[in-house]
């Protein structure tokens, strides 16, 4: 399967520390454009805890933002930081202690 040369790297990585560091490192927008094949690349490698931020990474860009601050809601934007967190757990080989699952 063809990707952009951005998804192609997610695609060739060795491991989960590898995926993880894609995530993170990954702008939002290509995490939102390329949300399926993003998505069906972190399935085959049963990377669930990926998919799981990655779902949470577009919540939070789509999520309509409170009119009176303009900020996402507190809710998701704990989630997003409790699994950028297990995500940076992972990236450095601590995947036992990882938050995300």
């Amino acid at each position: 399967m063809s990707h952009l040369p951005i998804v192609e790297l997610l695609a060739d990585a060795q491991d989960n520390a590898e995926r993880a560091a894609w995530l993170l490192a990954a702008p939002v927008c290509i995490l939102v454009r390329e949300m399926i094949p993003v998505r069906a690349i972190l399935r085959s490698s049963g990377c669930q805890w990926g998919v799981h931020a990655l779902d949470i990474e577009v919540a939070c860009d789509s999520a309509r933002r409170d009119p009176k601050t303009g900020e996402v809601p507190a809710a998701l934007l704990a989630a997003r930081t409790e699994a950028r967190q297990g995500l940076i757990k992972i990236a450095h080989g601590d995947a036992q202690r990882a938050a995300v699952s």
